[in-house]
Order: C-alpha cells, then structure tokens, then sequence
C-alpha cells in the first residue's frame, strides 16, 4: 500500500513473502525503489532468505534514504539460526498491520473502518503457506480490521489439501474474524454449511479489485 503521510511515518508500507528478485516486484506496476518515500519493506514467510546476506539487492536498498527494512522473527526462526543482514531490523505482523492500517485510515477519511479490506489468495501454497498466511490475517484481525478473505480455485483446492490446515483456517468464520469467498467453483453444500461462500462463473470474473487489497499468494 502506497499513500500520502499524515499518521503513519511511512508513505509506503508493503510485505514481500516470496523469494522475488527485486528487478521483478512491484506495486501496480511500480517498482519498490520507486514507491514513495519513507518506505517500509516487511519480510515475510519464505521472503526472509532476501535478507541473509548484505549482499542482496533486497538488503542495499537500506543504503538509499528513507526505505526501512524489517523481518518477521516468527517466520526466521523458523527457518534460521543465525542473524539476518544487519540492515535488516526484527519486527512482528502485528507491527506490519498497525503501519498498514495507519496508511489506509490516512488515504481514506471518507470511507467507514467497517470497509473490509480484500485479502487474496491466487495459488496453491505448501502447508507452512497456509499456516503463515493465516498468522497474517489472523494479527489483522487481532487490531479489529474488517476483513474479507477471497479465494482463486486454485487456491482453495490446495488448502483442502491439508486438513488441518482447513480447520484452522476455520476460526476466522467461527468467531467472526473474516468472511471467507471462493470464486469461480460450484459450491460444496459441507463447506457453505460451515460459512464459506461461492461466486460462480462469469459472476467471479466481473468482480472489481479495490486498490485498498494485499495478496497473499
């Protein structure tokens, strides 16, 4: 997300969880060392191996003024034993959101905080996928964000997958967390019994992306 500054000391605030070069990430079509500035970098999931070496690209953006680049603890030490990049600062999800939403609340005075912001799940993940991408909505949810979490087929058929991973997902529906949309499948009569709903067809494909969405995927 991108926006001017009143609150947050951050114009842009943006989370990278997949291993991207940094000449291929972007943000509706601008590139991250273009975004406006002060820009905060969140690292997340396997997106944390960016930040191993200061060598990396990802880590040399910290030379340039105003870009500030932190990493989820939980999901490094998940995956290492030994430190980050020094440029590389610790922080949480909770952190990220509360940065995220001081940015939404500032580029939309107009709009009420019951608008739920979009969260988009495009492909299919491996199980830690899904229980990072859970831990993301579920510190979101934590700060009283409205939420809305869309699902791609393909998306949805890879959490099947992993059973324990559904169940878990399904506390978002059973305490009120967030609403739960699959596009483009026929609904499963279980699964709508359990809260979930389906958009169908050329219904799916005629949905507009608000600007105000972070994808997951």
């Amino acid at each position: 997300m991108t926006l001017d500054r009143r609150i947050t000391p951050y114009n842009s605030v943006i989370m990278v969880r997949a291993k991207t070069q940094l000449n291929e990430c972007g943000i509706d079509g601008v590139a991250v060392e273009d975004l406006r500035r002060p820009l905060l970098v969140f690292f997340h999931a396997d997106a944390i191996e960016l930040i191993e070496s200061d060598a990396s690209p990802w880590v040399r953006l910290a030379g340039q003024s105003d870009i500030d680049l932190v990493y989820c603890t939980t999901a490094w030490q998940r995956r290492r034993r030994s430190e980050p990049a020094g440029a590389a600062r610790p922080s949480s999800l909770v952190q990220f959101w509360a940065h995220w939403l001081d940015c939404w609340r500032t580029g939309n005075t107009a709009v009420s905080d019951d608008q739920p912001l979009l969260i988009r799940l495009t492909r299919a993940q491996s199980e830690l996928g899904w229980q990072e991408s859970l831990e993301v909505i579920l510190a979101a949810a934590s700060l009283e964000m409205a939420l809305h979490v869309r699902f791609e087929a393909s998306a949805w058929h890879s959490l099947l997958d992993f059973p324990d991973q559904r169940r878990a997902w399904q506390q978002l529906l059973d305490f009120e967390l967030a609403d739960l949309e699959v596009l483009g499948l026929d609904p499963d009569p279980d699964e709508a019994a359990l809260g979930v709903k389906y958009t169908e067809g050329d219904e799916a494909g005629s949905i507009p992306l608000p600007a105000d969405r972070l994808d997951l995927s």
